[in-house]
């Protein structure tokens, strides 16, 4: 992270003069606009925050056509980002504008109109620091820790004051690590680097004669040998064979699932360590699991101190967890026999000064006081503890062990998470940074592998969401308010001795309360709800409401804070109390001797009255006097039917809840302990690191914080409407994160070059698909042998669909919660008993597969706890007794999956996520249940000693709809539309502008450019808020993008199955895919003559019409650019020719059945 200290020098000279000057305001004003001059001196000095947000407002002005231009932006924004919001650059501005003219440099007009260089004498040090500052970007934030010496200590575990004595020979052990080098250039140092083809062959051929043990994988050069590298040719409408694969930055190569993509990841890890001049890279992979898997195969061929693993410290505890249980499920049930597994070494959570404590439990992994001692000297005062220092044995300690290897290893393991969040210890770097800034410094390659994922992934890290409440159990607050209870009444509640304990509690009880009340009044009152907002509120904008409709004469929703004659207006006067009540909705800190005062107050009335009518009334006087402090009288008397009475009850409620919130995220460590709490479910205190916002966009309709409320159906009783209560943070285009690994650590002033990115995936180009697809152009495609893609061309897709006794077809999809167990236990019955022939559908399925090495099903349906109920009504059946498996999350805490096998003899037995590609090693296994999302992507199953898949065939119980109400729909949809809007790849739907060059020419000013574009995307996301996200429902381009959507989950699915180039068989069971069909085909069908399927009643043809036009396309068509055409040819053939037959059989049996009602 860069220093903020950049103008250090200008407070050394102001302290040498008498002059009363605040630097912080004039120095980033007085850079800003210094930067404004160089780029357009034309501008209007608010359009300054154009240019730190992110977004290349004057690249596509034509302003920053020139190397250095672009570079004197990025370094004043990664120095002036807290100014990238108009409000706060215009604030900035005013502040400036009262500041001494004879010390200002610049002259801004009165209405920020215009500004003008005033050639100011005084402190003349400043402009050499502009001048050297719009060249180079800022230091490192310095944090070189100061090892403890001798003597007593003290630190906090769980919360509790822990004292410790160090004794001098401990002491005296401080040493020190080999440091990264930060400085250094890397080898290649970001000039292009060319990989001959043969070369990777050469190092597959290597590995196979390295294989560490017997049974391991040893058909490394096949693999790679059998792989064709395709790359886009001169033109750029085609992709032809070549021999080089060269990487010069950022490089998005794709090839079709099951190709060997992760080989190819693996082999070149190997290349670029045994080169004769060593590369360092570093892997990007999906979860702990296979970032273990990774390294362990990796060390048997390069040696364990040549690979580690990037692994998050907050989370350690959660991922030996998943290990012990990974291990038990592969038959050592005994802990004690777990500790020879590699696995652990990366995962250690020891702490060696637990040997100089008296007590029986070991440190919390979270609260180990590596860099957190404090000298105890009698302090006893907490809230004022001494600067801490650094444990003496660190560069000795276990739990740093991979850190300190990580300096010199050549190939390094990490997910996406543990770059991103996890900071690089300060002993090894001596500043603030973080393992993706680290990474990027000293690597000369980064493959990231599954790159859609993790695209989708960082969009999420910017965009957390949270479900608080939603019909049913499962929802975050009620899971935690039954928790709570659970563990309260088990200890007798003896928890609540602790204070943070106690208000944990507290907090808790006011959060439920108050969204309790708050759903109250969205069920009962529609007015209120449609005064609310379908896309999202907050404390502030409900607020904002209000004050407009005590002050309807005032145009502007949020005035300057003082008037023309510079008297604080009405308004703002009221607006002042709501931010101070804002800041303290129940009075915690109060009284404040204001109407907030009497606001807080208020909510606490309305949180505990058992006479809501009284707490009413009293709410009305509050808003008397409200009205009567912006009108400086007395307060009149209260109206009974005041309807702003109601919409200020809803903002205190919701006020008190947002607040509470918040203490909640912030009492969680502390009480984690205490009340057994999982940190992994704690889904409100996702927030991005501060390090990236100089680095991210921020999001295209500005940051948003806010609630959601979704209505669902209406109750059976039709007393009220119920719903989902959501909660989110935007703050950045997390994607955005992505594409500029390449150049996030280049700096032009020391000439150090970035690395090279390699992003590799099945469907990462994805059409339309506003989840999936990736913008950046395909550079390279991996491509299966001719024989393979031969094998491929035989995948095969069919419709089986099954009807109850009452010969209605069987659905899972949209079906209510109360409907769907019902529904699947029909499905699964009709599904695994035997027919009128003697055999069960779901035995004609695995038969029906020619290779007998493969006759296995993959049954899918929507998510775990289907899967377990699924398998274990399967497996009660005779036929399939003890052959059934249930996929279950690596973190479930379940005894049947210490063996795989459940203790119920009814129940299935038990394959965790994290180790499904061991379910072909288990004999008896015949069929895998699970989630469809769950094993879409980064899981092989194959048959032993083979490359080939061993799973044979597919049955989709359920289509792969997301759930309706996730927020996280619109963010990934808004963020693609950001992405290729900025880029010119965006298709317009209207009459807007179709690129951000084109928006910019329409206005006069990069201030105005921002401000439309900010408005342009608003207004997108209210759309995808409001949306009904139904596939029936869509417009035309939304359901196409959908279809690309469904395409991508689809088929990275049936990735499982045609691994190593094998063909696939797949049943659509659920009638749903083409329900006309499925009433048509009914054993006591109705007939009718609108029982054909098309693309609005049916996925299966919203998909075939979605590859269509890359096939076969029609005149009316928009145009394919050629090697769009190429790339859906090269990624998806198998799958449109596949859907294309069963489609074309469909209709056939429309057609057949229309004609003989026709006859009848």
């Amino acid at each position: 992270m860069g220093s903020g200290q950049w103008y250090a020098e200008i407070t050394e000279e102001l302290k040498q003069t008498r002059l009363n000057l605040s630097l912080e305001v004039l120095c980033p004003v007085e850079l800003g606009l210094t930067l404004l001059q160089r780029i357009d001196k034309g501008q209007p000095p608010t359009s300054v925050w154009a240019l730190l947000g992110g977004y290349p407002f004057a690249q596509a002005a034509g302003m920053a056509g020139k190397p250095e231009q672009h570079w004197m932006i990025t370094c004043v924004r990664r120095r002036l980002w807290p100014l990238r919001r108009r409000g706060a650059w215009v604030q900035a501005l005013r502040e400036y504008q009262e500041l001494d003219s004879s010390l200002r440099a610049f002259r801004v007009a009165k209405d920020l109109r215009s500004f003008e260089w005033t050639g100011a004498t005084a402190l003349t040090k400043r402009f050499e620091v502009y001048e050297r500052t719009l060249e180079t970007l800022p230091a490192l934030v310095d944090r070189q820790p100061i090892p403890a010496r001798a003597g007593r200590y003290y630190y906090f575990d769980r919360d509790e004051r822990v004292e410790v004595e160090i004794p001098e020979d401990v002491a005296n052990r401080s040493g020190n690590s080999a440091p990264h080098d930060l400085t250094a250039r890397t080898t290649t140092n970001g000039t292009p680097l060319d990989i001959p083809w043969a070369e990777l062959e050469q190092t597959a051929a290597w590995m196979d004669r390295h294989v560490a043990n017997e049974g391991e994988r040893a058909n490394w050069h096949s693999s790679v040998q059998s792989t064709r590298l395709l790359v886009r040719d001169s033109s750029g409408s085609d992709f032809c064979e070549d021999d080089v694969l060269r990487l010069n930055g950022l490089l998005h190569a794709v090839g079709m699932v099951g190709v060997g993509k992760s080989t190819l990841m693996k082999v070149l890890a190997v290349w670029a360590v045994r080169r004769d001049e060593p590369l360092r890279i570093t892997l990007v992979v999906g979860d702990v699991a296979e970032q273990l898997r990774t390294t362990a195969e990796l060390r048997g061929f390069l040696g364990d101190q040549a690979v580690v693993p990037v692994i998050g410290s907050s989370t350690r505890e959660q991922h030996v967890q998943s290990l012990h249980r990974r291990l038990a499920s592969q038959g050592h049930p005994l802990l004690a026999a777990h500790h020879e597994e590699e696995g652990f070494g990366e995962l250690s959570t020891a702490c060696p000064l637990d040997a100089l404590r008296s007590t029986d439990s070991p440190v919390r992994s979270v609260d180990a006081p590596c860099s957190r001692l404090y000298p105890a000297d009698g302090q006893t005062d907490d809230r004022r503890r001494p600067r801490p220092v650094g444990c003496p044995l660190w560069h000795a300690c276990p739990r740093h062990g991979t850190a300190r290897d990580q300096v010199g290893a050549g190939v390094w393991i990490a997910t996406m998470a543990s770059l991103v969040m996890s900071p690089v210890p300060a002993e090894l770097s001596g500043v603030r940074l973080r393992q993706l800034e680290l990474a990027c410094r000293r690597s000369d390659i980064i493959v990231v592998d599954e790159a859609d994922r993790a695209m989708m992934n960082l969009d999420m890290v910017f965009a957390p969401t949270a479900t608080l409440v939603s019909r049913g159990p499962h929802s975050w607050l009620d899971t935690l308010h039954t928790h709570n209870i659970r563990e309260l009444s088990q200890e007798g509640r003896l928890q609540l001795s602790n204070s943070n304990v106690r208000n944990w509690e507290v907090a808790l009880s006011v959060v439920t309360s108050a969204t309790n009340l708050i759903y109250s009044m969205l069920i009962a009152d529609e007015q209120l709800r449609d005064w609310v907002g379908v896309e999202y509120f907050n404390s502030w904008t409900l607020q904002a409401k209000i004050l407009s409709e005590l002050f309807p004469e005032v145009d502007e929703p949020v005035p300057a804070s003082e008037d023309r004659d510079g008297l604080v207006s009405p308004r703002s006067r009221v607006e002042t109390v709501f931010d101070q009540f804002r800041d303290d909705p129940l009075g915690d800190n109060g009284p404040y001797a204001t109407a907030a005062d009497r606001l807080a107050a208020a909510t606490q009335d309305l949180l505990h009255t058992l006479n809501p009518q009284a707490a009413t009334k009293r709410l009305s006087v509050v808003i008397e006097e409200l009205r009567a402090i912006g009108a400086d009288t007395e307060p009149g008397p209260a109206a009974d039917d005041d309807p702003l009475v109601r919409k200020l009850e809803f903002a205190l409620l919701l006020s008190a809840l947002h607040h509470r919130l918040d203490r909640l995220t912030y009492l969680w460590p502390q009480v984690e302990d205490a009340m057994r709490l999982d940190s992994t479910d704690n889904e409100l205190v996702r927030r991005p690191p501060m390090d990236y916002m100089p680095l991210v966009p921020e999001s295209p309709m500005g940051n948003v914080l806010g609630f959601q409320y979704v209505v669902e159906e209406q109750d059976a009783s039709g007393a009220g409407v119920s719903g989902t209560l959501r909660f989110f943070r935007c703050t950045g285009v997390g994607r955005e994160l992505l594409f500029s690994l390449p150049t996030m650590t280049v700096d032009i002033d020391t000439g150090r070059g970035g690395t090279h990115v390699l992003m590799l995936s099945g469907t990462s180009w994805a059409g339309t698909s506003t989840r999936a697809h990736v913008v950046i152009p395909v550079g390279a495609v991996l491509q299966p042998s001719i024989e393979a893609e031969k094998r491929l061309r035989d995948t095969e897709f069919t419709a089986r669909f099954l009807y109850n006794d009452d010969g209605e077809p069987i659905s899972l999809s949209g079906q209510s919660r109360k409907a769907r167990p019902s529904a699947l236990r029909t499905l699964v019955d009709k599904l695994g008993k035997p027919g009128l022939n003697g055999i069960s559908p779901l035995r004609e399925e695995i038969l029906k597969v020619k290779d007998p090495l493969r006759h296995r099903a993959l049954i899918l349906v929507g998510n775990y706890e289907d899967a377990q109920a699924a398998a274990d009504q399967l497996n009660a059946m005779p036929e399939w007794h003890g052959h059934v498996r249930a996929l279950v999350a690596d973190n479930a805490d379940l005894t049947d999956a210490v063996t795989g096998v459940a203790d119920d003899p009814g129940r299935a037995g038990v394959v965790r996520r994290g180790e499904v590609g061991l379910f072909a090693r288990d004999a008896m296994a015949q069929v895998l249940v699970a989630p469809m999302l769950a094993i879409e992507r980064g899981h092989n199953i194959l048959k032993e000693n083979s490359d080939q898949a061993a799973l044979g065939v597919a049955l989709l119980l359920t289509r792969p709809h997301p759930v309706p109400t996730d927020v996280g729909l619109s963010v990934l949809a808004v963020n693609d539309w950001e992405s290729r809007f900025t880029r010119g790849l965006w298709q317009p739907d209207g009459d807007g502008p179709a690129s951000l060059t084109e928006l910019v020419a329409a206005q006069d000013s990069l201030d105005a450019a921002a401000q439309e574009f900010r408005t342009l995307a608003r207004s997108r996301w209210g759309r995808l808020l409001t949306r009904r996200y139904a596939y029936s429902s869509l417009s035309p381009e939304e359901m196409r993008s959908f279809a690309w959507d469904q395409l991508v989950v689809l088929w990275q699915v049936i990735g499982r199955l045609v691994r190593g180039g094998v063909a696939a068989r797949v049943v659509f069971v659920d009638a749903q895919f083409a329900r006309m069909l499925a009433a048509a085909q009914a054993p006591k069908a109705q007939r009718s003559t609108t029982r054909i399927d098309h693309v609005r009643t049916s996925l299966l043809y919203g998909i075939q019409e979605a590859l269509r036009p890359y096939f076969v396309p029609r005149p009316d068509d928009e145009v394919i650019p050629a090697a769009d055409a190429r790339l859906a040819e090269l990624l998806y053939e198998p799958v449109y020719r596949a859907l294309g037959a069963m489609l074309d059989q469909m209709r056939r049996i429309d057609l057949d059945s229309a004609d003989h009602d026709g006859k009848g």
